[in-house]
């Protein structure tokens, strides 16, 4: 879970490049 709530894929808690 990472502090990137502006992303939707928060939920998904992975490694999102943006």
């Amino acid at each position: 879970m990472f502090e990137r709530k502006k992303l939707p894929l928060n939920i998904v808690g992975t490694e999102v490049p943006k």
